[in-house]
C-alpha cells in the first residue's frame, strides 16, 4: 500500500455557507467540490430560512465552484426560500459508506 498525501476528503468537509431568500434559493460555500446529485444537510448557530430544515437530506443542483442551488427529490426543481435567517449555517455533505 502507498502513503496518502493531502486531504482526499477536503470536499465532504463542513463548509461555512449562505443562503439567498429567493426563488430558487442559492447556497454558496466557497470552493464546496460538490456536483449535481450529491446529498448535502444543513446546520446552523442561528435559524436556516423558511423552506430549508436543519439534518435534513437535499440534492444539490446546478451545481458551480461556490454557487448551487437545492432540491427536495433526486432530480427535483429548486428549492425557493422565504423569512428571515440568522447565525452562521454550515452545510455538509451526506456520504453512504458501505464495509464488508
Amino acid at each position: 500500500f502507498g502513503a496518502l498525501s493531502g486531504n482526499l476528503f477536503a470536499s465532504m468537509l463542513p463548509r461555512a455557507a449562505t443562503i439567498t431568500i429567493a426563488s430558487p434559493a442559492t447556497v454558496t460555500a466557497t470552493g464546496h467540490g460538490l456536483a449535481n446529485g450529491k446529498r448535502v444537510q444543513f446546520t446552523t448557530s442561528g435559524a436556516l430560512p423558511s423552506g430549508i430544515l436543519a439534518n435534513t437530506t437535499y440534492f444539490v443542483i446546478n451545481a458551480a465552484t461556490d454557487p448551487f442551488n437545492l432540491s427536495a427529490t433526486q432530480g427535483g426543481s429548486a428549492i425557493a426560500t422565504s423569512g428571515g435567517q440568522s447565525g452562521s449555517h454550515v452545510v455538509r455533505e451526506v456520504v453512504s459508506v458501505t464495509v464488508s
